[in-house]
């Protein structure tokens, strides 16, 4: 994940500078180049690419010809930070991954770059976080599994964490927030859920492309050879064997391509009272998926209250196994299921 990360760091850095930046996806961005100048006669033509290859991304204007790394960019146009971004991306390459992680953010006390115009981008991996951190505790009270907390993130301004290395185009309050990125099949970050630590106000934020409707965590890193389950939230994701979670709208019966020829349980949250959750299920029945409907003697209404009840990891595997169902047999069982 993190080579072309770090490039996409650097170019959201750098980007204040750029005439008429913009992401076009995630892997792909456009801006007037700064190397030539782009065409003198049409000011809103923009001829400079940076685009991501074998996970680097490099740049590219199509009006001088002008190519290069994000390296040797930086050499041209922000020369300051250089120096920095050779430092990352050899700590990335090569460092041991406990030091380099530490070198890289010392429990939040670096001084990354500031953009004159938008500011710098704080995040930090919770794994390298201090046992007494916020967002460390966040966690660990919730019972998160350890190891998943160097693919966790923590940034004090979410707002700034989304607008530079997600979607220029987001507006979210400056706060600080865990973040828990989604990533393509090159390991490349493509958007992001910032999740709310303490206090009232919105859980959940998420950044993503304009194009993106509905999202799928972990979609890359399942064994497909496995059966999955499909869960509403990427921390329940976290407590099953071989899990993607589901965010945001759009059709939920319309998996990815990736996913379609795969042995597939929706197991969504246990709220039989729910009426979304109800029509959800009705319509991954009709569909002809499978579904899990969680016994009546289970009272909590996600994974995550279950491993914070005592039920261990394997029984909760266990009683989605137990309870899964399709076709006639779920419907039947939906309709004991449901409480509307």
């Amino acid at each position: 994940m993190m080579s072309s990360f770090v490039d996409k760091k650097y170019i959201n850095l750098v980007s204040g500078q750029l005439s008429r930046f913009k992401w076009k996806s995630a892997t792909l961005a456009n801006c007037r180049c700064p190397i030539c100048g782009d065409s003198q006669k049409n000011k809103t033509k923009c001829r400079g690419y940076f685009y991501e290859k074998s996970n680097s991304f490099f740049y590219r204007c199509h009006n001088c010809g002008y190519g290069s790394n994000v390296k040797n960019f930086l050499d041209k146009v922000a020369p300051s930070l250089v120096g920095e971004y050779q430092m990352e991306t050899f700590n990335e390459k090569f460092g041991p991954r406990k030091k380099r992680e530490k070198k890289e953010i010392p429990d939040m006390n670096f001084k990354p770059f500031q953009d004159k115009k938008e500011g710098a981008v704080f995040y930090s991996k919770v794994s390298v976080l201090s046992s007494e951190h916020p967002c460390r505790k966040f966690l660990e009270d919730r019972m998160i599994p350890e190891k998943f907390y160097s693919d966790l993130y923590y940034t004090k301004d979410f707002n700034n964490f989304a607008k530079k290395l997600i979607n220029p185009d987001v507006n979210y309050p400056e706060e600080e927030r865990l973040v828990i990125p989604f990533v393509d099949e090159t390991d490349t970050m493509y958007a992001a859920q910032g999740r709310k630590l303490s206090g009232d106000g919105v859980k959940y934020y998420t950044a993503k492309p304009k194009e993106l409707s509905r999202l799928w965590f972990n979609e890359y890193k399942v064994n497909k050879d496995k059966p999955i389950v499909i869960v509403e939230g990427p921390l329940d994701s976290m407590f099953l064997e071989n899990s993607v979670a589901l965010v945001g709208s759009g059709a939920i019966t319309e998996l990815p391509e990736s996913l379609k020829n795969c042995d597939v349980t929706y197991a969504l949250d246990n709220e039989p009272r729910n009426k979304q959750i109800v029509s959800y299920y009705e319509k991954l029945i009709d569909a002809g998926c499978k579904v899990c409907l969680w016994p009546s003697n289970i009272n909590h209404k996600d994974i995550n209250e279950m491993i914070l009840s005592g039920i261990k990891q394997s029984e909760v595997e266990r009683l989605i196994q137990l309870n899964s169902f399709g076709g006639l047999e779920a419907s039947l069982k939906m309709r004991d299921w449901k409480k509307i």
